[in-house]
């Protein structure tokens, strides 16, 4: 059912406001409220905002009532309904929003119902507006959400790409040094077992006919052959449990000089047999971590820089407390790297493979090791070196437990 509410100020002619009488079926409803002054009039207006308001009286009134309702921001359609009306009058109150101005006279009553039925028609154009434009409303909304869901779906799509494409990266490495890995053991656990082989078929073939010397000699070669593959071996199974993360980790405080010395006694005799001077200097002080791990880092970088070193060179290992941190360097005087094997010495994807300076050989995998152990015992490592003049390898490792917990906090 349609509805319209009307407001009369003043004084018009009579009206007969049953629907028949206005021509009307009774799908319409018509509430009609009368209002003695404009003071009266702008009240109910305000309250209801009536769909018409006829005035009666005179210009000035019509005005007035115009006026407050412009200055209220009220939008009911007003008609003045006055008498002796002039050109003037109408154009006057039409500029100041006056719908339209009808004499009050006896057609005034045949003019209601048209105005009546152009006010629910109006009424009823302003309702489909205003549900188009709710209903526009919701679209846009919804085409909002939709994007919104959009934006969220090409997000994650995004960081699925990224993910896989970490994963491919991550996966085509691994492959990478899982055949690198093989390559070296496929080709450094030949040479020293084909060395064995050949020494021991030399023995049994021709012990009977070879001098103690020389049994000796082959045995002793034997001997360093095995001894080479034994460690090599060693290193191996390390590397590989540490990166099946099979190595269990044990911090606690530990002194440096029983972290260092041991490892320094072991390489006295080597050392001695190749005429290299062992310096040692340790501060007493303790650091943070996995005593088994360290002395594995220190023992690799030691066994490296005797294995580089030439006759008559040094090999100096320092350790001592910094700014909270343990710091230990181990330096020799012997043969070096070049800048391209520095940059790779801790990548097995190129890892450095050199001949000691005694023939000894490595796979280049201790290094790698000491990097991860030195890691993930909140460290860092890194080398200097330069081609003839020697190399340098230095890490830190924490302090205290107190340590590894303000940087892993930071």
């Amino acid at each position: 059912m349609s509805s319209i509410s009307v407001i009369v100020v003043g004084s018009i002619p009579d009206v007969d406001w049953s629907l028949p009488a206005l021509g009307l079926d009774d799908s319409i409803e018509i509430q009609v409220e009368t209002a003695a002054t404009p003071d009266d009039a702008l009240e109910a207006i305000a309250v209801t905002n009536h769909d018409l308001c006829f005035i009666g009286g005179t210009v000035a009134t019509a005005s007035a009532i115009l006026g407050d309702l412009a200055q209220a921001g009220l939008k009911t359609r007003v008609v003045p309904v006055l008498s002796g009306r002039n050109v003037g009058d109408r154009r006057a109150l039409r500029a100041l929003g006056a719908m339209t101005v009808v004499d009050a006279d006896g057609h005034f009553p045949f003019i209601v119902p048209h105005l009546i039925a152009g006010a629910i028609e109006r009424k009823a154009e302003a309702m489909r507006y205003r549900d188009e434009r709710e209903g526009l409303i919701r679209q846009l909304l919804d085409l909002r959400d939709e994007q919104e869901r959009i934006d969220e779906q090409s997000s994650q799509l995004v960081e699925m790409a990224e993910d896989l494409q970490l994963s491919k990266d991550t996966l085509e490495r691994l492959n990478s040094e899982k055949n690198r890995l093989f390559s070296i053991v496929a080709h450094d656990l030949r040479s020293p077992f084909n060395s064995i082989l050949g020494y021991a078929e030399l023995l049994a073939a021709t012990a009977d006919r070879l001098s103690p010397d020389q049994v000796k000699h082959y045995a002793e070669a034997a001997h360093l052959a095995a001894s080479n593959v034994f460690k090599l071996m060693q290193t191996l199974l390390e590397w590989a449990r540490l990166q099946m993360d099979h190595v269990d980790f044990e911090p606690c405080q530990a002194s440096l000089s029983d972290l260092t010395e041991d490892t320094m006694k072991v390489y006295e005799n080597i050392a001695h047999r190749k005429g290299i001077e062992l310096e040692f200097d340790v501060q007493q002080a303790e650091a943070f971590c996995d005593p088994g791990m360290i002395e594995t880092v220190i023992r690799n970088l030691v066994n490296n820089a005797v294995k580089f070193t030439k006759t008559g060179g040094t090999v100096r290992l320092k350790a001592e407390q910094v700014n909270g941190a343990i710091t230990v360097s181990i330096r020799d005087d012997g043969v070096g790297m070049t800048p391209d094997q520095v940059a790779k010495c801790f990548s097995i994807s190129g890892n450095v493979k050199t001949t000691g300076t005694s023939g000894e050989t490595g796979t280049g995998l201790g290094l790698l090791m000491c990097k991860d152990l030195v890691e993930k015992n909140g460290g860092r490592i890194h080398v200097e070196s330069k081609v003839g003049e020697g190399t340098t390898f230095t890490f830190t490792i924490p302090a205290t437990h107190q340590e590894v917990l303000r940087h892993s906090v930071g």
